[in-house]
């Protein structure tokens, strides 16, 4: 990393980590002050970061709807925050409550930042990519959107608008706060999104301190059992693959159980101010949770009136439960709704777009991203991550019992604190760690295995937490076994430190991920992509033309979005889709070359005859640069790719008509395309690339018997695919504009090449019941 690279990298960092700080102290101490709460100078640094990063993003979002962008609205919020930190000075009784500041607490926060953040701190804020999903291309784009253009604005001349422009209207709290720190720190939002997402961990550090002094007084456990927590490497899972909105949800929902306890057991206005906020956080930055934490409040107050019915109590043993009046128990529900009003009307645009809802009962969405979410291979990798090659069985095994013991301790220690004293804070810790099981007990859990393992991920940490704690707990009841705590505490925190190094030190890699298939950092880490990067953002107020194509993650669309954003200060159109956007058919044509007098192209190939017409060039890339319509058009023509393979397919063997059979295979399992086939009536194709749905191709007609003539068209910049069998044609869409069948590379014919399942959509027959024969012209 460059001094450059590693000035900007610090900077960012140190506005991400003291924003959080700079608005939450003096609102912490102000709202104290206000409500009349008992808080010391400890407290106050705890909720703090939690506090501002939460009104960052309710201030930003709600001026963002009323069309002020971030990068005005930032101004406005530092000016607020000086003008608090003014007042709060000049106020002795309010100035006392800064100290004395909790050095080492706020230095075991940064500890939680800087090991989740190894991977940062190699590579720097420009090259940092975690896993490199699509999803950060996504977020950053948000962010760029929301720092440079107002809400309302319908720009989308370019990729990366577009993606903005769709997911605009999803929820927004996350970019907003990501935009709020690039704008702050003058980077764009692709430099400021690692330092964005590891605020979580840091976050939950903190928020997992205010659960633990619910509990039981500030102590060294204390501090073990939120450094575990935090250090969990479920959490690193999350940020590494960029999955903004989840992880700055948890230090977030991992506070409910506190606020519906104060909701439960003092319910006035401002224990319902309190949970209204902290809702409307939620439902800002992840909206889908909204629903969970409102049933967890519900539950818990519909069990604590229960316990409290007279005939109940007669049974439970003295002060197990307080004896409310029958008007408390309507009023608390009544603080209850009035608290769900609050967020609702903090994220007005919820009002308005309540579709987002609907997703908590989609079924089966994205279960290729996590295919082990079932298995016991799932839990071994909240701990292990995802992108790791399992060890030996025994491992798994060890690994896998050793959690169920550390469920079943969970377990025994909820129930053992609980029934020493019923508190809506264990209730709701309870049920909040038991979530990812809510599908299972509606009698629907085997159709939702992404939204299972989401959950699982976010409430993880949980457990971990509570292991640590709940011991200390137990254990003060048995003077012999007090010191266990601390050991299992310090165990736990050198375990998840060392896996959670082990993890970001590898996401640093290129190597990591490209092995893997799971995420394109390694392209983007790239020397030559960086190359390329900065020649781009070297350019301004010029016609960018992107002509790109590969066989890599998402085809040519991956490098082609990134290559678009970087260009972003120019006019930039690309040959093949952005990634994220809605639009279908909005490649470039010679009709969108004719109001370009002059053109930057950049090309995946060499254009032969192009040679003076080049300005840019190395092992990824070739940027031309012309002033000539006839040029352009002859780049656009030689940067498409047209697959086109004929043959003739002899049936000589016994076919079953359950089983598919491989024609054309390219590829291996994990970065692999098929063309297959199933005899019938009328014989049915399948195209297939790995990680997308399946196309199928169906012609009818006379294509059947035991000789067939096959002829198959991959029009991949265009995303269509034409078969013709026996005569008889049909068109389809394919789902990317790359694959790995091509021309020149053959591929194989008529075998699996050890593909026997594509993801567990069909079986797959080890070979053709016949021959093949390639009868392609040259």
């Amino acid at each position: 990393m460059s001094i450059v690279q590693f000035a900007l990298t610090g900077r960012v960092v140190f506005v991400a980590l003291v924003s959080c700080f700079a608005v939450g102290v003096p609102f912490v101490i102000l709202a104290t002050s206000y409500f009349r709460l008992k808080a010391g100078a400890r407290d106050v640094w705890i909720y703090a970061p939690l506090a501002g990063a939460g009104l960052i993003v309710l201030i930003s979002q709600n001026l963002v709807y009323l069309d002020v962008t971030i990068a005005i609205s930032a101004v406005l919020i530092w000016l607020a925050a000086a003008a608090a930190w003014i007042y709060v000075l000049s106020r002795k009784t309010m100035r006392v409550m800064l100290f004395p500041l909790p050095h080492a607490t706020l230095g075991l926060g940064l500890i939680v930042y800087f090991t989740h953040g190894v991977g940062l701190v190699q590579l720097g804020a420009s090259s940092y990519f975690g896993y490199g999903w699509v999803d950060q291309f996504n977020y950053t784009s948000l962010a760029q959107f929301f720092g440079d253009f107002p809400f309302h604005s319908t720009a989308a001349d370019q990729g990366f608008l577009q993606v903005a422009q769709y997911f605009k209207n999803d929820r927004i709290g996350q970019s907003v706060l990501h935009a709020f720190l690039m704008v702050s720190s003058g980077v764009d939002a692709q430099q400021s999104f690692g330092p964005t997402i590891l605020l979580a961990p840091f976050l939950i550090f903190f928020s997992f301190l205010a659960l633990a002094s619910r509990f039981a007084a500030f102590s060294p456990v204390s501090c073990l059992a939120a450094l575990a927590g935090a250090l969990s490497p479920a959490i690193a899972t999350i940020h590494l693959e960029g999955f903004l909105s989840q992880a700055l949800s948890v230090p977030f929902i991992l506070l409910w159980p506190v606020a519906v306890d104060r909701l439960i057991e003092r319910p006035d206005w401002r224990s319902a101010l309190i949970a209204g906020a902290l809702l409307s956080v939620i439902a800002a930055v992840y909206t889908e949770l909204m629903s969970i934490a409102i049933a967890i409040a519900i539950i818990c107050a519909v069990v604590k009136g229960v316990l409290s019915l007279t005939f109940i109590r007669a049974w439970l043993p003295a002060n197990f439960i307080s004896a409310p009046t029958g008007s408390s128990r309507a009023i608390l529900f009544i603080w209850i709704a009035a608290a769900v009003l609050i967020a609702f009307t903090v994220n007005f645009e919820l009002l308005i777009r309540p579709g987002i809802f609907t997703r908590i009962a989609s079924g089966s969405v994205f279960g290729e991203i996590y295919p082990w979410a079932y298995k016991p291979e799932g839990l071994v990798r909240l701990w292990l991550g995802n992108q790791v090659a399992l060890p030996s069985k025994w491992i798994v095994q060890t690994i896998m019992w050793a959690m169920f013991l550390m469920i079943a301790c969970n377990a025994i220690g909820l129930i053992s604190y609980g029934f020493r004293s019923f508190s809506a804070l264990t209730l709701a810790l309870a049920m909040l760690m038991c979530v990812p099981l809510g599908p299972f007990i509606l009698g629907k859990g085997s159709g939702y295995p992404y939204q299972f393992y989401k959950l699982l991920l976010i409430v993880w940490p949980l457990h971990v937490f509570w292991l640590v704690m709940g011991t200390k707990l137990f254990n003060e009841y048995h003077a012999s076994l007090r010191h266990n705590a601390s050991a299992l505490g310090a165990t736990m925190v050198v375990l998840c430190g060392y896996l959670v190094i082990s993890l970001t030190n590898a996401s640093a890699k290129a190597s990591t991920v490209a092995s893997t298939h799971r995420g394109g950092a390694h392209l983007l880490m790239d020397p030559d992509f960086q190359s390329v990067r900065r020649y781009l953002e070297a350019l301004h107020g010029r016609d960018v033309l992107v002509l790109w194509s590969d066989d890599d993650v998402g085809g040519g669309e991956f490098r082609t979005s990134w290559f678009n954003y970087f260009a972003r200060d120019n006019r930039v159109r690309s040959l093949v889709p952005i990634v994220g956007s809605t639009r279908h058919k909005e490649q470039l044509t010679d009709a969108d070359l004719v109001p370009i007098s002059s053109a930057a192209i950049v090309s995946w190939k060499k254009i032969d005859g192009m040679e003076k017409r080049l300005i840019f060039a190395n092992s990824l890339a070739f940027i031309y640069e012309t002033n000539s319509q006839e040029d352009m058009k002859h780049i656009l023509d030689q940067a498409r790719i047209t697959v086109s393979r004929t043959f003739v397919l002899s049936v000589d063997k016994e076919i079953d008509l359950a089983d598919w059979y491989p024609l054309w295979v390219a590829g291996e399992p994990g970065n692999a395309s098929l063309l297959t086939m199933k005899f019938g009536e009328f014989n049915e194709f399948r195209y297939d690339h790995w990680g997308y749905p399946a196309v199928r191709l169906k012609p009818e007609g006379n294509c059947r018997g035991k000789t067939i003539n096959l002829k198959f068209e991959l029009m991949l910049h265009d995303k269509r695919s034409r078969l013709t069998c026996n005569g008889n044609v049909v068109e389809v869409d394919i789902p990317l504009p790359s694959s790995r069948l091509r021309n020149s590379e053959g591929g194989r014919l008529g075998w699996n090449a050890g593909i026997s399942s594509l993801e567990g959509k069909y079986p797959l027959a080890e070979s053709f019941p016949g021959v093949i024969r390639d009868v392609s012209p040259n």
